[in-house]
């Protein structure tokens, strides 16, 4: 009982030296609590003698990992930005010593030369491992390159998120490849280095790209068991995304290498689409609107229930509009996009042939930056044929409440379809 209870006093470790003076019997207890939460950033705090609470801190770090009464370590947290000098020692304690399951390590501001140990590699106890770190790390060729031996097996690794690490060569392959069971992956860096990128794995998800430098490198993905994909990162040269069958949400965001979109980024962006055309929902940032609209042929969403659009600036017209969209999803329940979506993406004439998704399957609309004097004509045309509508929601800038009553006065007064719907303006 004790023991649980200090577990929850001793997190973050920091806070815990004065816990040990309450009772001899607690003295000692925070050197078996299963989780370490090891953070130098209170060394930064003015009046402290600097270079000695450096050497308590470390003296502190070492006491806690070596001579530990519990064997086994569950989770090991270690934030340090000021002194290094020791990570690869406590690293590889915590792995070979302590079986540590979940490693986080963060490092930033660092000037030196960080070497990680090998067994850390190799380490079989690892659930979950996350590194994060701004600083030269196991320098080879390239600065802040993370070069990974040549042997790897973390056989029981499940999550590994990877921010602000480059790579040298190969490595982040053998990375990957390394851990048999993989869930979830989480890579974000300036840069791969390679020619393709190869992300395979039957039990792979999720999987998250963001911020990836990825102009000169091909994105091979097949994870047949991938559930959640989000893309936030520069186009890449090309892609190949292939047995995406259980994909259920994806949040896209690809942005050109340059400020312009060029020929080649559709080429990229079409292959990508078709790709994920099995997504039940998605959430496009911006321009992805702009480079999925910009497709040869747009592809069939024919599992799509559910649509975001995300707030942006469209710069100019495209050759398909709006409801070439809604073509492309039949059966989209939910739809969501910000009112720029009408003023530029939209014919002059309405449509006369409403699509299916908005007849028989669409049941739920959220409009956002609605301006004061925008027009209405389109909203109307929703209510006037989507039969299966329930809830319109309308969120203004900037509208007073008066403008408010108006707006959904005049909606409520227009013909509609549906039976049974409700409009909310905020």
């Amino acid at each position: 009982m004790l023991f649980s209870v200090t577990s929850f006093l001793f997190y973050p470790q920091k806070k815990q030296f004065p816990t040990s003076i309450l009772s001899t019997r607690w003295r000692y207890l925070f050197a078996s609590v299963p989780n370490l939460d090891l953070d130098d950033s209170f060394l930064s705090r003015p009046k402290r003698n600097r270079r000695r609470t450096v050497m308590e801190f470390r003296k502190f770090v070492d006491r806690v990992l070596l001579f530990r009464t519990a064997t086994n370590l569950e989770k090991l947290c270690l934030k340090i930005s000021k002194d290094t000098s020791r990570v690869y020692r406590w690293i590889s304690v915590a792995t070979t010593v302590r079986h540590v399951r979940q490693l986080d390590l963060c490092i930033s501001k660092s000037q030196q030369s960080i070497k990680l140990p090998d067994v850390l590699f190799t380490c079989k106890t690892l659930v979950v491992l996350k590194l994060n770190i701004h600083a030269a790390l196991n320098v080879r060729e390239e600065f802040g390159a993370l070069y990974v031996p040549d042997e790897v097996c973390l056989p029981n690794l499940k999550c590994l998120h990877l921010d602000y690490t480059g790579f040298f060569n190969d490595s982040i392959q053998r990375l990957i490849s390394s851990c048999i069971i993989l869930e979830d992956f989480f890579i974000s860096c300036f840069g791969l280095n390679i020619s393709q990128f190869n992300i395979c794995h039957p039990f792979l998800k999720r999987l998250t790209i963001e911020y990836a430098e990825l102009s000169n490198t091909r994105i091979v993905i097949d994870a047949p068991s991938l559930v959640y994909l989000e893309y936030d990162a520069k186009i890449a040269a090309g892609y190949s995304l292939r047995n995406l069958h259980s994909l259920v949400k994806a949040n896209i965001t690809p942005f050109p290498a340059t400020d312009a979109i060029q020929a080649p980024d559709f080429l990229s962006a079409n292959e990508f689409f078709r790709g994920i055309a099995n997504v039940e929902s998605l959430i496009l940032g911006k321009p992805t609107l702009a480079l999925l609209l910009c497709c040869e042929s747009l592809p069939l969403f024919h599992k799509l229930v559910e649509l975001k659009i995300e707030p942006y600036f469209i710069t100019k017209r495209h050759e398909k509009g709006f409801f070439d969209l809604l073509q492309s999803v039949p059966n989209l329940e939910k739809l969501s996009f910000p009112y720029e979506v009408f003023r530029k993406l939209l014919a002059t004439h309405l449509p006369e042939i409403v699509h299916s998704s908005l007849l028989y399957n669409l049941m739920m609309i959220e409009i956002s930056l609605f301006y004061r004097n925008d027009p209405l004509e389109y909203c109307k045309y929703f209510l006037k044929n989507a039969s299966v509508l329930k809830k319109l929601t309308i969120h203004t800038i900037p509208v007073s409440n008066d403008g408010k009553l108006k707006i959904a006065a005049e909606l409520l007064a227009s013909p509609r379809k549906s039976e049974k719907w409700s409009i909310l303006v905020v």
